[in-house]
């Protein structure tokens, strides 16, 4: 197939390595995305600080705003100012 004048073989596409993390790891990184947004950033400065995907970003506010039953972004800030509990990326 070509694409653009680019050839393009689907033998060479590198398929998607998902990797397992700990429970811990995970509740980190939570924490450092929130603290994150907390600090007014958007989802691509997110995604460049903690060297990750901005599908992964979007993926863990989903899941804080999930998991604290918040409505949007901004509150997951305001929630962190009232308990105090930034986290250092």
């Amino acid at each position: 197939m070509v694409y653009g004048g680019n050839l393009a073989c689907a033998q060479f596409a590198s398929p998607k390595v998902r990797t397992k993390i700990s429970p811990k790891t995970a509740a980190k990184r939570l924490a450092q995305v929130a603290s994150m947004l907390g600090e007014s950033l958007d989802s691509k400065e997110i995604a460049q600080g903690l060297r990750i995907g901005p599908a992964s970003v979007k993926n863990h506010i989903h899941n804080i705003l999930e998991k604290s039953q918040l409505p949007s972004r901004s509150a997951i800030g305001a929630r962190l100012d009232q308990r105090h509990m930034r986290v250092s990326a």
